[in-house]
């Protein structure tokens, strides 16, 4: 078979694909492309994300945001937090990450942090509240997401981990001595 040479150059099924990619609807295109990606679909995804401006990356943050959060009004926290300085490990996606507690409460944390994370990802957290000496590790979602760090929701605390929490982010007062 003879190659043929078109604007494309000696691509014809290039060429084809990229006719019939304009002709059908990008609904249709992503439902084809997820069914021939399959696991690597996200992947892709993540490429593009990352090839994007950083006002594309916000603009698209930003409708994600809306779209996996549409009731959520502008006034993100709904419980008050105490300020901390709380050492922690985290691990999202099964990557382990150091970081601190900025502020707590009985719902959930800000963990500063320069890493880049989604909201509606899973997140496991270990840190020590004070006068407690074993180390709480809980569960949460991360409900957003900035430069400067991330909001986690806790998905279900025990009593324990309720208590520790508790006994610390509603005492205002006493002064903490950090631990590492």
């Amino acid at each position: 078979m003879k190659a043929s040479f078109t604007p494309f150059g000696k691509y014809p099924v290039i060429e084809r694909l990229f006719e019939l990619i304009n002709q059908i609807s990008e609904d249709q295109l992503i439902m084809i492309l997820k069914e021939l990606l399959k696991d690597k679909f996200s992947d892709y995804m993540f490429k593009l994300v990352i090839e994007m401006s950083d006002e594309q990356q916000t603009a698209l943050l930003k409708k994600l945001q809306k779209k996996v959060h549409p009731n959520n009004s502008d006034d993100r926290r709904r419980y008050l937090r105490k300020a901390c300085l709380i050492p922690l490990t985290y691990a999202v996606q099964g990557r382990q990450f150091d970081g601190y507690i900025l502020d707590i409460s009985d719902h959930g944390v800000f963990i500063e942090t320069g890493n880049a994370f989604f909201s509606g990802q899973e997140i496991i957290m270990t840190f020590s509240a004070p006068r407690y000496q074993k180390p709480l590790t809980i569960t949460g979602d991360i409900v957003w997401s900035s430069q400067n760090g991330i909001g986690a929701k806790f998905k279900q605390l025990t009593a324990h981990q309720h208590k520790a929490i508790t006994a610390f982010s509603e005492n205002k007062a006493e002064v903490y001595k950090i631990r590492s």
